[in-house]
């Protein structure tokens, strides 16, 4: 079953650019698959004023309706903007942290481990 929806260009851009992806709808059903994979509590979304204009999307019924009811958002269009947000938010998050690699604590863990509390490193 598949069901057509209108979402925010703006934010669709958005997670499209965060996933590197060209594609709206998948990029929607990627989002939806993670919603329903974190199965976190849900969250109240603020209200967004619609910037840009509304583009339609084909998204698949089943999985919209698996996604709400896991974050436990019953309206469709509130469904789709916080699996979108959730989505950039956790791109954003890898992003900063491949930007802190090597940065940082040069040592040896494992060594420091060894020589127990109150030892400092060489």
């Amino acid at each position: 079953m598949s069901i057509a929806i209108r979402i925010d260009d703006i934010l669709l851009a958005e997670a499209m650019a965060a996933l590197g992806a060209e594609d709206g709808a998948a990029t929607v059903a990627t989002a939806l698959r993670a919603a329903v994979a974190s199965r976190g509590p849900s969250r109240a979304i603020p209200p967004r004023a619609v910037v840009g204009a509304a583009v339609p999307v084909a998204i698949d019924g089943d999985l919209l309706a698996e996604a709400g009811r896991a974050v436990g958002i019953e309206s469709e269009g509130a469904v789709i903007e916080f699996a979108l947000r959730q989505l950039i938010d956790r791109a954003a998050r890898e992003r900063a942290l491949r930007e802190l690699d090597g940065i940082g604590w040069h040592g040896d863990l494992d060594a420091i481990r060894l020589e127990g509390p109150g030892h400092a490193a060489p």
